[in-house]
């Protein structure tokens, strides 16, 4: 009884902070993305735009990076006291499910608004938000570090977007493959296949966050073409094209959930990327 009301305590805090962060403005009618396609681009000439309303993204922080990753510290902390006392494997999974969801929230929206509009380059690697610039792979790994993931952010960084994606998925049945003959006709189809949810996505010389909701389908990452970190939409996103996608499950990913709360090191592939 005692777990399943401190398991209570936590939910209502997060969720209240939620509701502070909304009050704050932090969820307000914000457009991050707006760009015009050119008559070059693979997708014909329109508006991208996105609200934040709809689509329920932080486009702004409303802390400090050093307080945000704190306070993560301190929550998993909590949640490893709670899972410690928890001897019913039914229980156990019930409870790695929920805050599961919790982690894929806070990444979402507490890590990674740090990071929009920060630089992209070929070879940066920075760990700190909007100073100096990073790569797709090393946005990707510092905020999974940043997280408290124990996770060495430059060898994932150096895999390949299929090792990357097996790093993170930690077995088979939490990644999907898609290999399309015509990816501009076939992106909807295959998109619609994949269920609501957070996802690293590896893509054939790319990689990013796939977020999958209600109210639209976002691809969250350093892009190459416009040159700084964003969010798009997938469906009409030119950096999203490719002819296969490894998709590894973050949110509803026991395994992966339960070493960052533990603080296992997660296992990586020494396999170089070439790039």
């Amino acid at each position: 009884m005692k777990i399943i009301l401190t398991i209570f305590t936590i939910v209502f805090l997060i969720f209240s902070c939620s509701k502070k962060q909304e009050s704050n403005n932090q969820y307000g009618k914000i457009i991050f993305k707006k760009n015009t396609l050119d008559s070059t681009s693979i997708f014909p000439k329109r508006k991208i735009a996105l609200d934040s309303i709809k689509s329920k993204l932080i486009f702004k922080p409303s802390k400090s990076y050093i307080e945000t990753k704190s306070n993560i510290s301190i929550i998993k902390s909590e949640y490893l006291k709670i899972l410690t006392s928890i001897n019913d494997s039914t229980r156990k999974f019930k409870f790695l499910d929920s805050i599961s969801s919790i982690f894929s929230e806070k990444l979402l929206n507490e890590i990674i608004p740090h990071w929009y509009g920060t630089p992209w380059s070929f070879s940066g690697y920075t760990s700190i938000p909007n100073n100096g610039k990073t790569g797709c792979s090393y946005f990707v790994s510092t905020t999974l570090k940043d997280m408290d993931l124990n996770i060495d952010r430059y060898k994932l960084a150096q895999q390949t977007p299929e090792n990357e994606a097996n790093s993170i998925a930690i077995l088979p049945k939490n990644i999907q493959k898609f290999e399309l003959q015509n990816p501009y006709e076939e992106i909807k189809l295959m998109l619609q296949k994949i269920e609501t949810g957070f996802y690293f996505v590896g893509l054939s010389n790319h990689v990013g966050y796939l977020y999958i909701s209600s109210s639209g389908k976002y691809f969250i990452h350093s892009n190459y073409i416009d040159g700084y970190v964003m969010v798009e939409n997938a469906e009409y996103s030119n950096a999203f094209i490719s002819s296969i996608y490894f998709i590894s499950k973050i949110s509803g990913n026991r395994e992966f959930i339960n070493k960052w709360i533990t603080n296992e090191e997660f296992q990586i592939s020494k396999k170089i990327n070439s790039e």
